[in-house]
């Protein structure tokens, strides 16, 4: 790989590096907001689709690590 090719993929991982942080800052304000659920919606359908929300973002944020790396291991 050229040199002009290893600048691309550096480029590529500080964006991958940005997009997680914007993930996992939605996923902790996710994870907040559900924690300040009153009592009385702590077990409902909202409390639910809020706990899958942050971990599907989970998921974004790991995924985005395992590309992180893989470039990483390339450059």
């Amino acid at each position: 790989m050229n040199n002009q090719r290893r600048k691309q993929l550096k480029q590529a991982v500080k964006l991958l590096e940005e997009a997680r942080e914007i993930v996992d800052n939605v996923c902790n304000e996710e994870d907040s907001a559900l924690s300040n659920l009153p009592d009385n919606l702590q077990s409902s359908e909202i409390a639910d689709t809020m706990s899958e929300n942050c971990d599907s973002l989970q998921e974004v944020s790991d995924s985005i690590d395992d590309a992180i790396s893989t470039i990483q291991e390339l450059i």
